[in-house]
């Protein structure tokens, strides 16, 4: 079988020398490297308020690429707790007379469980 030079040698394992050694022309104008050689933007003393996500909706037409990976990685919640809390809840909830209950109704539960904590809904008062 045949090669071309765009192609690695067929071999059993890829090779980091081929990697390093092949022709990056065309990599060279990537978004990545646009984005890594600019200019890097200066905040004003006054700008305490700074918006990464903001900053980065402005640049979904330069960097398309890397706006979605931000975003993707910019809204991954710091911690996790609020998911513990949650099944923790949910334990609670299924108990073993209630092994039943479907999944829709769990979620209902739960939801109205955390509406009821953060007074979005109250108690109808007949």
């Amino acid at each position: 079988m045949e090669t071309t030079d765009s192609e690695p040698p067929r071999k059993k394992h890829f090779t980091f020398r081929y990697w390093i050694t092949k022709d990056n022309t065309e990599e060279e104008n990537n978004e990545l490297n646009n984005y890594a050689n600019g200019k890097p933007k200066k905040l004003k003393e006054t700008d305490i308020t700074f918006n990464p996500l903001d900053w980065w909706m402005g640049k979904k037409t330069t960097y398309p690429t890397l706006y979605q990976y931000a975003l993707d990685t910019l809204s991954c919640p710091a911690m996790s707790t609020e998911c513990e809390r949650v099944f923790s809840s949910a334990k609670k909830l299924l108990t073993p007379e209630r092994n039943q209950l479907t999944e829709d109704i769990i979620e209902a539960c739960e939801c109205l469980k955390a509406w009821w904590k953060k007074g979005l809904i109250q108690q109808q008062k007949d």
